[in-house]
């Protein structure tokens, strides 16, 4: 019964943001695409320095190569970081989502990479070098900025064109699907705000 009144409560407010996401649409404001994850929340100093290494071993061979460096950028690593999450509790690699990351991270044009297991951020860079889309990905000079998000054994890294503009954090209830993925619509407004 508490489920079910949550529930309820839950999706009155969802009904409420939607009209209020319709408002913004038909007024030409921007609106905010919600994640299932939350954008930020404490990161462990083991795990960011996992995220600086992984970053800085990306850019070793981007310089190699005579590419300028990606600048990291913590909005596109707070994106980073969700989609690791979500891997680490669903233990799978996935780039389900990854257009709904490149609309929150607000740029025209993203790449993605994911890794799991490799403890040396090198092994990582040697990995993807061996896949002919991933490899592309690393040298792509039309992206400067990125992040790099870790959770457990997994890793992304997101890389785009610009960085992220600062926004709030925006998160749907937990057990409710990615809303839009399949449609392209975006998903609702976050009730809570």
């Amino acid at each position: 019964m508490a489920g079910e009144m949550r529930w309820m409560a839950w999706a009155r407010r969802a009904r409420a943001a939607g009209r209020a996401a319709g408002l913004l649409l038909v007024l030409g404001l921007p609106m905010p695409i919600l994640s299932a994850e939350p954008i930020s929340s404490p990161l462990a100093p083991e795990a960011e320095m996992r995220e600086q290494d992984l970053l800085r071993a990306v850019n070793d061979y981007r310089a190699a190569q005579g590419l300028a460096r990606w600048r990291g950028d913590p909005g596109l690593a707070a994106i980073a970081r969700a989609h690791s999450r979500r891997m680490a509790r669903e233990g799978r690699l996935s780039h389900e989502g990854f257009r709904q990351r490149a609309l929150l991270a607000g740029s025209l044009l993203c790449v993605e990479n994911l890794v799991a297991g490799h403890a040396v951020p090198e092994q990582a860079v040697a990995m993807w070098r061996r896949s002919p889309a991933h490899h592309a990905n690393l040298l792509d000079g039309r992206v400067a900025w990125a992040g790099v998000g870790v959770a457990g054994r997994f890793a992304t890294l997101l890389a785009c064109a610009t960085p992220v503009a600062p926004v709030a954090d925006a998160v749907l209830p937990e057990g409710v699907p990615d809303a839009g993925r399949e449609s392209g619509t975006p998903p609702a407004l976050d009730p809570r705000r």
